[in-house]
């Protein structure tokens, strides 16, 4: 009996199935690689963007002026310093950086550039931007300042998992799960938005008083579905208040309203077509309701999503 047919299609079930595996990861790091990085932190009230960008090959970070359309970079030494993001109360920026070691890691590091301090320490390593919480966290009645959000992989960058870090108290793993490709706090602090599959939006409570207790986020068994896009999402950001998010598609936002209706959980309350070439949007509101998206930063301009 002629046994080739079979290898045939035994060899052609393991090319479809090594083909698959292989978009599968590319999906999958797609918008969590440092080079995909397009929503910036911004300080609506000083103009200033915080950013990275290359210098003699090495990706640095980058306080950038709005209007004088100039900016310098911040902080020297070896490695790549990406992701970076403002606190809420502007006083410093956390990023990550692989400068002290084959793994990216957290830093912390002041507006002038001043007092770079490491806040994580694991041997997995730390992807795309950090987010910080808006809230800041009292715990047993002691302050220990904003909470930040961050992803890590594996060595083999296939497994990703969100963690939440507090200085002072360490970090938490808050979900295993690398199906998760996008997040973002909510306005305050008191919601974290989980995107899976680039298309399917969750929903999670956090208590800024107790930010390791049980109630707090952990999306296997806690977090609730809302609702699931039809175009692919690039990124998710804060809304106007505690209950609306921004979904960045390709070439529009969508503005939704979390209302906790179980047959109908979100609103949409509006729609914005994007300009033509927009690669960066900023991560946050300004208090007038506007968001800054543009082709490059030399670029930008202002949309109101009120």
């Amino acid at each position: 009996m002629n046994d080739y047919p079979w290898k045939k299609v035994v060899i052609n079930i393991l090319i479809i199935i090594i083909l698959t595996s292989g978009f599968y990861y590319i999906m999958t790091h797609l918008y969590i690689n440092p080079e995909n990085i397009n929503v910036v932190s911004v300080d609506f009230e000083r103009n200033k963007i915080i950013n990275s960008r290359n210098f003699d090959g090495e990706k640095k970070l980058f306080l950038y002026d709005i209007k004088n359309k100039s900016g310098i970079a911040l902080i020297a030494g070896d490695g790549d310093d990406i992701g970076p993001s403002f606190s809420p109360d502007f006083k410093e920026i956390a990023f990550t950086s692989d400068r002290n070691s084959s793994s990216c890691h957290i830093y912390k590091i002041g507006l002038d550039g001043k007092n770079l301090k490491q806040i994580t320490f694991s041997d997995t390593h730390i992807e795309n931007a950090v987010s910080y919480g808006a809230t800041e966290i009292t715990y047993k009645g002691k302050n220990y300042g904003y909470p930040i959000l961050y992803f890590k992989t594996s060595k083999d960058k296939y497994n990703i998992s969100l963690w939440l870090h507090v200085d002072g108290l360490g970090e938490r793993l808050l979900a295993n799960d690398k199906d998760i490709s996008h997040y973002s706090w909510s306005k305050k602090g008191q919601h974290i938005f989980i995107i899976k599959k680039y298309k399917e939006i969750f929903i999670s409570n956090f208590d800024p008083m107790n930010p390791f207790s049980k109630e707090n986020p952990n999306f296997l068994n806690n977090a609730k579905y809302i609702k699931t896009t039809k175009h692919i999402i690039k990124d998710i950001i804060p809304g106007k208040n505690e209950n609306s998010f921004i979904i960045w598609h390709e070439n529009s936002l969508d503005i939704y309203e979390y209302i906790n209706d179980k047959n109908n959980p979100v609103k949409l309350l509006k729609t914005i077509k994007l300009p033509v070439g927009t690669k960066f949007i900023s991560s946050s509101i300004s208090n007038n309701g506007h968001i800054l998206v543009g082709s490059s930063l030399d670029k930008l301009e202002s949309i109101n999503v009120m």
